[in-house]
């Protein structure tokens, strides 16, 4: 079960930074390369949070239910604003390239 809140967090981090991404591309596709720039920063903080999914040891120990249901709620959280973020990039690309 624990293998599944890493991957869901996993999941959500990844398409945040795809999306983040493809913002940060819309962006300098509409002429202003320093906003895209600044876009960037979004990127880097997916990636810090992809990267300490992968390296939490806490996902393996045993919680109790209270901790289980706030890591899912975090999990699940984490999909939506992925989500979302994706949602944003793929509207700068289009609007924008």
């Amino acid at each position: 079960m624990t293998t599944g809140v890493r991957t869901v967090y996993a999941v959500g981090f990844g398409l945040g930074l795809a999306g983040s991404v493809a913002a940060a591309a819309g962006l300098a596709l509409a002429g202003s390369p320093a906003t895209g720039g600044i876009a960037l920063g979004a990127t880097f903080v997916f990636v810090l949070g992809l990267a300490d999914v992968f390296d939490r040891e806490d996902f393996d120990r045993d919680h109790s239910l209270a901790y289980r249901l706030g890591n899912w709620g975090g999990a699940v959280l984490a999909v939506a604003l992925g989500l979302v973020m994706l949602a944003v990039g793929v509207a700068s690309v289009v609007a924008f390239g």
